[in-house]
């Protein structure tokens, strides 16, 4: 009986230790990724902005077309844009920590 529990705690520290080492083998590809994945973002941005730039000139020559889509660019670019850091989540996540509230 002691042998199976014995056997049962290596396998659950093996595999802790095989999940550890997952986790930190990603975070370390993530942290090797990260400048190309910032300049990306950056590409991205400025795209986006001169896609809104020509949507908003093209709606000003009265198209309604352009009109609506740039709304619903912009809604898709400040929807995607509230996800980054900042905007108050922190405050708002450390508050509903730490007091009791009810859903």
């Amino acid at each position: 009986m002691e042998q199976i529990q014995t056997s049962s705690r290596k396998s659950s520290w093996l595999s802790i230790a095989v999940i550890l080492g997952l986790i930190g083998l990603a975070c370390y590809e993530l942290w090797q990724a990260w400048p190309s994945l910032v300049l990306s973002s950056i590409k991205w941005q400025r795209e986006i902005n001169g896609q809104l730039s020509d949507l908003l000139y093209d709606a000003k020559n009265n198209s309604l077309a352009a009109g609506i889509s740039l709304a619903g660019l912009s809604f898709i670019y400040g929807a995607l844009h509230s996800l980054g850091p900042g905007h108050g989540k922190m405050i708002v996540t450390t508050y509903l920590a730490t007091n009791p509230t009810k859903i």
